[in-house]
């Protein structure tokens, strides 16, 4: 998806969040698209708001470990990824990034 694609998805979601402005899924969306176009500060916003809303939303806490992962704070990151582990133990993506970064 091109970022102008990326660009008016966001802009749709926010337009729902003015609606339903601690729906942490909306939330999360938002997070994503803002991660998707390397706007990591923004992204890390959206996420924190889903996690006050809503706890168990792996997705928000597989995504700040990326955020930190590419901000290099790697023990911050393999935290998160633990984090997505004890939620659901069966996740692939975040197994894999934790070996990745052990053995970097």
């Amino acid at each position: 998806m091109e970022n102008g694609r990326f660009r008016r998805s966001l802009l749709f979601k926010l337009e729902g969040l003015k609606l339903r402005p601690k729906d942490p899924f909306q939330l999360a969306a938002c997070g994503t698209i803002c991660y998707q176009l390397g706007h990591y500060d923004e992204a890390e916003e959206f996420y924190t708001k889903a996690m006050k809303y809503n706890t168990e939303v792996v997705e928000v806490w597989y995504f700040m470990g990326r955020i930190y992962e590419e901000n290099k704070k790697y023990e911050e990151a393999i935290a998160f990824y633990k984090i997505v582990l004890d939620k659901d133990q069966d996740c692939i993506n975040a197994k894999k990034r934790i070996k990745n970064l052990y053995n970097n």
